[in-house]
């Protein structure tokens, strides 16, 4: 019979071990069972340099000071078996070493321990699987629930991206975004809001889906900051409002009518919020999930999108009629004293020793002008290029700039320029000459000759600013705008031209951080060039 007590201190042992409901109690239970198999020795198990398990005589101060002396030798004489990766089984008495028949007690002990512990990391590892797969179960069925609604959410994103692709009307894509926010969501009131141009304290409904139309009328315009949808545009984030009635700066109408909850979501034109789409629910104690929130910002996500593609729509439109409208009064401009000027010649070759010395300089004389005609023209389109890219300011002196601005004017116009400020500026002088030059070109164009022309500068803390005035009225027929838009001239006008120059000045004063200014009254015209100092600050 004493020959099966190592069987079934090894049976116990298994056991125990196998049947502990994580690896610590395993380590804790078959530390305390080896310890009781060789008479109340000193058995821990160590990880690396830590004590995780303990039992025997010694266990309540068991610590790694306890297993080794200061000066690294041991007290007392330790038995060690390795268990698993990184665990070390130590044993040892305090009265000497572990006899001869323990340490091959310990050896079989450690071995079984060794094996039931690899069983309890394999069921440790099978649990967490389980539950790892118990978890992924469950996500994968919510997940699956919310498949179809963002199925269904795709579908109606593709629509409306095909929409935008193929150039639909604006409103056309609004009103799609509606009703499909409020058939994918499930919601009774879907509204877009945009801001008003003409008033940007005020929001306007724009699109709608669902709303009555008396109640259209009521809200139609709204303050910004007001609802659900106002908020969204001010914070320029999501806005949910649950509970709607109780909360303030609510649409009154929305809240006699008795909505439940809202929420709403920016708009953006490219990257500045212009508006907000937003939906709501008459439904008592509707709760918006983060599937609908997710929805709603894809929606409005793609009502930013049209909004974007229809301003690029119309820029690309205004940039081509204004090509062909270039082509257009170029080619006549060009064409015009260039089939002068070929006629001429070709009445001179085949003529012209047969007309008149009168008549043959009247001809080389118009052809002439109309060679000037061209040059000016070429000139003024060269202008234009420059006007393109704004040149390096530099340090000059504003005397000697505007002296040098105006010398070679004043022939058909009697030129008076006020006392300059004596100070050195900072600025563009090239486009500051350049554009002095048209508007006193254009005040020859259009003042009654022999009149007066004044030019006054003033310095400031907005910069330089330079005043061409001159006797006449600006075209009635043409707006500020129109004036210094290419190819506008006024009826008045009693030099030819192609009617760039104002619009290469504006260009050029843009171009070099300024702006140009135009005004009239009293028999009087005023145009102002403002641009700033760059070495003022």
């Amino acid at each position: 019979m004493a020959g099966d007590e190592p069987v079934r201190r090894l049976t116990a042992l298994l056991a125990a071990v196998s049947g502990s409901a994580d690896e610590s109690a395993a380590l804790a239970d078959g530390t305390r069972r080896i310890a009781a198999a060789l008479g109340g020795a000193l058995v821990a198990v160590i990880d690396g340099d830590r004590v995780v398990a303990c039992a025997g005589v010694g266990a309540s101060s068991c610590s790694e000071a306890v297993l080794a002396a200061p000066d690294g030798t041991r007290t007392p004489p330790l038995s060690r078996f390795a268990l698993a990766p990184g665990l070390t089984l130590i044993a040892g008495r305090d009265g000497g070493p572990l006899q001869p028949d323990e340490v091959v007690t310990l050896s079989d002990l450690a071995r079984g321990f060794s094996m039931a512990l690899r069983t309890v990391r394999v069921v440790g590892r099978e649990r967490a699987l389980r539950e790892a797969s118990d978890r992924q179960s469950e996500e994968r069925a919510a997940l699956l629930g919310s498949l179809a609604e963002r199925s269904k959410l795709l579908e109606r994103l593709i629509r409306i991206q095909r929409s935008i692709s193929h150039r639909a009307p604006p409103e056309e894509v609004f009103a799609a975004i509606t009703a499909g926010a409020s058939e994918l969501l499930g919601l009774d009131v879907v509204g877009l809001r945009l801001l008003d141009p003409e008033d940007p304290d005020t929001l306007v409904l724009i699109s709608s889906f669902g709303i009555p139309d008396e109640t259209v009328a009521a809200i139609r315009r709204s303050p910004r900051g007001r609802g659900a949808s106002g908020r969204a545009f001010e914070r320029g984030r999501l806005v949910v409002v649950d509970d709607y009635s109780r909360r303030p700066h609510v649409h009154e109408v929305y809240a006699r009518e008795g909505l439940a909850a809202a929420m709403a979501a920016p708009v953006h034109e490219r990257g500045r919020v212009v508006g907000s789409l937003s939906v709501a629910s008459h439904e008592a104690g509707r709760r918006f999930r983060a599937v609908e929130q997710e929805a709603l910002l894809a929606f409005a996500e793609h009502a930013s999108l049209a909004l974007s593609d229809a301003l690029t729509v119309a820029e690309l439109r205004a940039a081509q009629d204004a090509r062909e409208l270039f082509l257009a009064g170029v080619s006549h401009e060009l064409k015009t004293p260039l089939t002068v000027i070929m006629g001429t010649l070709r009445t001179l070759e085949r003529r012209g020793d047969a007309l008149p010395a009168a008549i043959r300089d009247g001809l080389l004389a118009a052809a002439f002008e109309r060679g000037r005609d061209l040059e000016r023209l070429i000139d003024r389109l060269l202008q234009g290029a420059r006007a393109q890219l704004a040149s390096q300011p530099c340090r000059v002196s504003l005397p000697e700039l505007l002296a040098s601005a105006v010398d070679g004017f004043g022939i058909s116009q009697r030129l008076v320029v006020e006392p300059v400020p004596d100070a050195e500026v900072v600025l563009d002088a090239g486009a500051v000459r350049t554009i002095l030059g048209i508007l006193l070109e254009n005040a020859a164009s259009h003042a009654p000759s022999g009149s007066e022309v004044r030019v006054v500068t003033r310095l400031d803390d907005d910069g330089v600013g330079i005043v061409v005035l001159s006797e006449g009225a600006l075209p009635a027929e043409l707006t500020e705008r129109e004036l210094f838009e290419p190819f506008r001239r006024g009826a008045s006008a009693r030099r030819s031209g192609v009617g760039l120059g104002l619009s290469i000045a504006a260009r050029l004063a843009t171009a070099a951080g300024g702006r140009m200014t135009a005004s009239s009254g009293s028999g009087r015209v005023v145009f102002t060039l403002l641009v700033p100092d760059a070495g003022s600050g």
